[in-house]
């Protein structure tokens, strides 16, 4: 391309130089010249996008037609100035569009002239397209305009040129309309008949107002048996329409349109009563021209009927002459003029009729000066119009001179604007050269650039992978030695190795303390390194939210009472559960609540508000203390961040992983504080389950609870703790039948009452404690094998080895998840029942059986080939009398007995805490595929061994 452009200004160069140029050789060249930049400017620029036609047209017709939605004239005006200015900036077909609407809108406002101008700018810029909808809206629009200022001639040849079979029904009845306004101009009442016998058949617009209009031209025709027909259709729509139907103009104009046709007919009573019926209206209307109209026209009926005295009479008329003239004379000067000679003849054949003449002379004098008035304004009209003609004229040839001189000066020019012209585009080639080099050597140091970004991002995100798994590492590495520590000063404490003075055991105490703080720092750090690598895995199932609150507030007793702290709850009566994590939402509110009775000021009150919307559930949680000051309130998420001086105790881990476990769930935490007044934390949980991935679901409570019959099984629940009692019985009482005790008297005196499958006690309870109530209960003879699952909170080893060595069934440790508590118990129940099939062979065996079968699982338990052939063997007996013997003493079959030995002892090991990894306490206790033992022991215990460790 740029070489053409070169050669040909080379060319014209040349020939400028060497020999004069021919004016249509140099017109020729520049042509070509023009051609070429534009195939420039169409290749590297967008203006291309101007020759695209009628794109868009849709979306600019959407916004044509909002114009008709406007609520009044004001905002039509606002809405087609706004229009022009899209117009302006989009060209093609919407400035015609814009003309139309400007032309369509001065048309109502009755501002021909400007109309007619807007029409014209309209009709000269439509393309040369076949017919549209949009010419042919505004061919009507010009038409109707030609014929209000009187130009009939041009309206018709508007209306012949548009192609009727194109237009909706509407549109044709606007071309008809038009069609009978210049007949009627013209007085052509045969073709007034046509168009509007054809806008009737048509079945468009007001059908009423063009049958009166009808009957009249026909009665002008002498078709009085034709205009009878339309008459009765008339009476039958004053029958059945109300004015507010027709419109109240034409629903006058029947009453006098078909009172003409009675009065030909001479049927007088009908056009009296047609008249008298109309006055009601007519005396409310306010246009002047209806009413000269109306009572001329009750005039002409009397003047009828006076000149028929022949004709029988029976109605009379409601008004008198006398008012009838007054009202004309009242109305007749503000008539327009057509409707004054209209009125003014009738008056003038009424006073020839009585024979006042000097009447009838006045009204013609006043019609003669009517027609002088318009006959010398159409004179002024048209001397203006030929002034303005001339005008025009001496402009054009004024312009034409100008012109032609212009054209002179632009033939003396044209060699030099050419050579600027080749110049120009040689330039521009170069530049657009250049540009293209440039963008590739731009793009090529651009994709350099993202290389190198992408690499760096690449390697920071393996940094901050290899930070979290050393952090990790790091903190399993802590575990070992700080439960070795934590053993050791339990033996000092306890006196293994000798007595300890008080300072000694302060000392020492101060050590566990600490130690166990560290402890749990660990753990909370490794729960929050899962959460930020995206390896958490959720298992949500229903949960009463407040319920469970409640629960983990019972934990704290201890700590408000010794406060002087009281918990006040705010909640509506209903509540509908949510699907959560049990597990992960008792972190959460746990580390909220532990914060909030820290920092509460002593004998204040903390306040739990719970309230419901119409997509979530959101729970507050308020305390009276120092607050946090707003600048910090950012920040009180962030890791490791304490408020204050910093002098606070805790690890400032604690909030930072409730907002990561909130987020997980697709919730939202927010805190907020007055300084020195009170601080509130709320939490937001979404309703229903659309938010959560099919595997988030917790399904194992499910397919434990199938092997459990529904309201079979007995259970008592002793908790001296009312809301932790009335959590529980929720939990347990869809499955099972209930019986609640307050203390473990009560509960004793209940067991005499009722036989019971199972009791669920509390450890810590007033008068008598659960262990105490557990020894009682032992002596029952009925409840001597009843399994017994104890509540507790006291996490130390020595709490737990100590209700071993009591012989429970189990024990949960609080706060519990509803799932933990469910599948202990349906395991239990399970067990009891395989014992009760088992105890009916009635087989004698050694009380030491169950002893010895123990140790012998123990001891080979890493064995991950620990068979029934192996324990029969090693028991010097056959198969068939150990299987027999390990269900009576167990429940169980030897292969499940040994799979609950191994369960229970990775449990045992994980809550020691003295291993890196789940994997390597399952390889200790023979499980050899890592998802069975996974699977196998969150069924058995109802949560995974990670919440163990």
């Amino acid at each position: 391309m740029s070489i053409l452009i070169v050669t040909n200004w080379l060319n014209v160069s040349s020939l400028s130089y060497i020999e004069p140029i021919e004016f249509s050789t140099l017109f020729r060249l520049l042509l070509r010249q023009i051609c070429i930049l534009l195939l420039l400017l169409c290749l590297f620029s967008n203006i291309g996008n101007a020759f695209q036609g009628n794109e868009g047209y849709d979306t600019e017709m959407e916004l044509f037609n909002q114009y008709y939605e406007q609520k009044n004239l004001t905002a039509r005006k606002e809405f087609v100035v706004q229009f022009f200015e899209v117009a302006k900036d989009s060209g093609g077909i919407y400035l015609p569009m814009a003309h139309y609407l400007a032309a369509h809108h001065l048309r109502v406002f009755s501002k021909n002239d400007s109309a007619l101008y807007h029409f014209k700018k309209g009709y000269e810029m439509m393309p040369n397209y076949d017919f549209d909808l949009l010419k042919g809206r505004l061919m009507i629009i010009g038409a109707a305009l030609y014929t209000n200022t009187g130009n009939s001639v041009e309206a018709l040849r508007l209306l012949n040129e548009i192609d009727l079979k194109k237009l909706s029904q509407f549109e044709k009845l606007g071309v008809h309309w038009e069609r009978y306004r210049i007949a009627s101009l013209k007085l052509d009442y045969q073709d007034m008949e046509t168009f509007l016998k054809e806008l009737i058949d048509n079945g468009v617009g007001n059908v009423v107002s063009f049958r009166r209009r009808l009957v009249g031209v026909l009665i002008e025709l002498g078709k009085l048996e034709e205009a009878g027909q339309y008459v009765d259709d008339l009476m039958v729509d004053l029958a059945n329409k109300t004015p507010k139907e027709v419109g109240t103009k034409d629903y006058i104009a029947v009453h006098y349109a078909a009172t003409l046709y009675f009065i030909r007919t001479k049927e007088f009573d009908k056009a009296i009563s047609l008249m008298d019926s109309g006055i009601k209206y007519i005396n409310v209307f306010p246009k002047k021209e209806v009413k000269v109209n109306f009572w001329s026209r009750y005039l002409e009926l009397l003047d009828a009927i006076a000149v028929n005295e022949k004709v029988s009479v029976t109605k009379r008329p409601s008004v008198e002459v006398t008012a009838i003239l007054a009202k004309i004379e009242e109305a007749l000067p503000l008539a327009n003029a057509p409707t004054q000679e209209f009125g003014m003849n009738i008056l003038i054949d009424h006073f020839k009729l009585i024979n006042d003449w000097e009447s009838a002379f006045t009204y013609s004098k006043k019609l003669i000066d009517l027609k002088e008035e318009r006959f010398y304004n159409d004179i002024a009209k048209v001397y203006e119009l030929e002034k303005q003609l001339l005008e025009r004229d001496a402009e054009i040839e004024k312009n034409k001179q100008e012109l032609a001189q212009q054209e002179l000066d632009e033939s003396r020019d044209i060699q030099f604007l050419l050579i600027g012209l080749v110049t120009a585009l040689t330039i521009i080639g170069f530049l657009i050269y250049l540009n293209l080099r440039n963008s590739k050597m731009r793009g090529a140091r651009l994709a350099e650039k993202n290389a190198l970004i992408n690499e760096q991002k690449d390697r920071i995100e393996n940094l901050n992978e290899l930070q979290k798994q050393f952090f990790i590492n790091v903190s399993h590495e802590f575990r070992t030695p700080l439960t070795l520590v934590l053993g050791n000063l339990g033996s000092l404490l306890n006196g293994r190795f000798g007595k300890l003075n008080p300072g000694q055991n302060n000392a020492l105490s101060q050590a566990k303390e600490n130690s166990m703080r560290l402890l749990n720092l660990v753990r909370e750090m490794l729960n929050l390194s899962k959460l930020e690598s995206g390896n958490e895995q959720l298992a949500v199932r229903e949960v009463a939210l407040l319920e469970k609150v409640r629960s983990i507030i019972s934990l704290f007793d201890s700590l408000l009472e010794q406060k002087g702290l009281q918990v006040h709850y705010d909640y509506p009566e209903t509540l509908d559960k949510l699907f959560l994590d049990e597990v992960k939402v008792e972190t959460i509110f746990y580390n909220l609540i532990a914060n909030a009775i820290k920092f509460s000021t002593p004998n204040t009150v903390i306040e739990i508000g719970l309230t419901e919307e119409f997509d979530s559930q959101c729970i507050s949680i308020k305390n009276t203390g120092e607050g946090i000051p707003q600048k910090d309130l950012h920040k009180v998420f962030d890791k490791f961040y304490r408020a204050g001086s910093g002098q606070t105790e805790g690890s400032g881990v604690g909030l930072t992983l409730a907002k990561e476990l909130v987020l997980l769930h697709g919730g939202k935490i927010e805190i907020d504080s007055k300084q020195y007044e009170w601080t509130a934390v709320s939490v937001k949980f979404l309703k229903g389950s659309e938010h959560f991935k099919p595997e988030d679901f917790d399904q194992s409570i499910e397919q434990e609870m199938e092997r459990i019959p529904v309201g079979v099984h007995k259970i008592l629940v002793v908790e001296d703790n009312l809301e932790m009692g009335a959590y529980i019985e929720s939990v347990l009482s869809k499955s099972f039948k209930i019986t609640r005790a307050n203390n473990g008297m009560e509960a004793l005196s209940i067991l005499g009452q009722a036989s019971l499958d199972l009791i669920v006690t509390d450890y810590m309870m007033p008068g008598m404690s659960g262990e105490k109530f557990y020894k009682e209960l032992r002596q029952l003879p009925d409840y001597k094998s009843t399994p017994v699952v104890f509540l507790t909170a006291r996490t130390m080893e020595s709490d737990k080895q100590r209700l071993l060595r009591l012989g429970v069934s189990d024990y949960i440790l609080k706060p519990f998840a509803e799932s933990e508590l469910l599948a202990v118990v349906s395991n239990l129940l399970v067990l009891k029942e395989e014992r009760n099939e088992a105890s009916a062979s009635k087989v004698n065996i050694d009380d030491q059986f169950t002893d010895r079968l123990k140790l012998l699982v123990l001891d080979n338990i890493s064995n991950q080939d620990l068979s029934p052939a192996f324990l029969s063997d090693q028991l010097s007996i056959s198969e068939r009398s150990m299987f027999r013997k390990v269900k009576e003493a167990t429940g169980f079959t030897p292969l499940a007995y040994v799979k609950e030995i191994r369960l229970q002892e990775a449990r045992r090991l994980l809550e020691t805490g003295s291993f890196n990894s789940i994997s390597e306490v399952a390889f200790l206790v023979g499980f050899e595929n890592m998802s069975h033992f996974s699977s196998s022991f969150k069924k058995r215990f109802g949560k995974p061994a990670t919440d163990f460790k």
